[in-house]
């Protein structure tokens, strides 16, 4: 299916003018991707892609929730989480309640490498956990947690890599955390872990901090990049404003704070700010 850029702005006036959400600031090279790749699932042209989003409610909702990139893995970028483990969770072992945030928290796996780690710090009892997600079908996934085994095989090794991490006995197995049924090509999570998050759907652009409180980390990985700059500024400044004082802004491996924004943080390590 081929697509103009040109054709980009009805699309998001469509969207504006029959829905809640609101897509202008976002890159148009990501939104051009995300919209072939539409078209090519349901098989329609440009023409018809419109004729469905302005009739069809159900067909609408499945487009909005199909134009955010789920971009996520257990453990996805090692380096990072291990500079988690080894210097930035260690740091709120002294508070008597530590609050974290996974904003844009897709499928979970990332919600689940958090809660992972802090267990092994024995800082997970005393972790309030939040997750939020624009999409409430990724967000039943995380509630689940329960992924495809074959597909992600390499959570095993990345696993080991980050829990085990200088470890040369004794060393954990993934049981504690999740087992594998083969049989049923399933990754399952325990259940104290997949009890522990508190979920909310979320247009992290639009809507307030659902959950009314301020937190010590902040995960938005793998979100901001897809924005252009001017909302790029605006998320950077909304997360600022619910971060506590020494508070952690982890982002994705290709994301960096806008020029705009460097007054409101400062680098912690690679992909690591901290709240000025």
């Amino acid at each position: 299916m081929s697509l103009h850029i040109q054709d980009i702005q009805p699309f998001i006036n469509a969207l504006k003018e029959r829905s809640d959400y609101d897509f202008s600031n976002y890159s148009v090279k990501s939104l051009k991707r995300r919209l072939i790749r539409i078209m090519n699932t349901f098989r329609l042209d440009f023409t018809g892609l419109m004729e469905k989003i302005r009739n069809d409610d159900i067909f609408r909702e499945e487009v909005i929730k199909r134009i955010p990139v789920k971009t996520t893995g257990l453990f996805r970028d090692i380096d990072l989480w291990l500079q988690l483990k080894e210097n930035i969770l260690p740091a709120f072992s002294s508070k008597k309640r530590i609050s974290v945030w996974h904003a844009g928290s897709s499928t979970g796996q990332e919600v689940y490498s958090m809660m992972i780690l802090l267990n092994e710090l024995d800082l997970l009892d005393k972790t309030d956990i939040f997750a939020s997600d624009l999409n409430p079908d990724v967000l039943k996934i995380s509630r689940e947690g329960i992924f495809e085994f074959f597909y992600n095989k390499e959570y095993l090794s990345t696993f080991d890599k980050v829990v085990n991490h200088n470890l040369s006995e004794n060393k954990i197995s993934y049981e504690k955390y999740f087992r594998i049924d083969a049989t049923k090509d399933q990754i399952i999570m325990n259940d104290f872990l997949r009890e522990k998050p508190v979920y909310k759907k979320t247009d992290l652009v639009r809507d307030e901090n659902p959950f009314k409180q301020k937190f010590d980390i902040i995960v938005c990985r793998n979100v901001i990049i897809y924005f252009n700059e001017e909302l790029q500024n605006r998320v950077f400044k909304i997360l600022y404003h619910n971060l506590n004082e020494k508070g952690i802004l982890v982002v994705g491996l290709y994301e960096n704070i806008t020029t705009e924004s460097e007054s409101l943080f400062q680098k912690k390590g690679e992909m690591c700010y901290g709240k000025k």
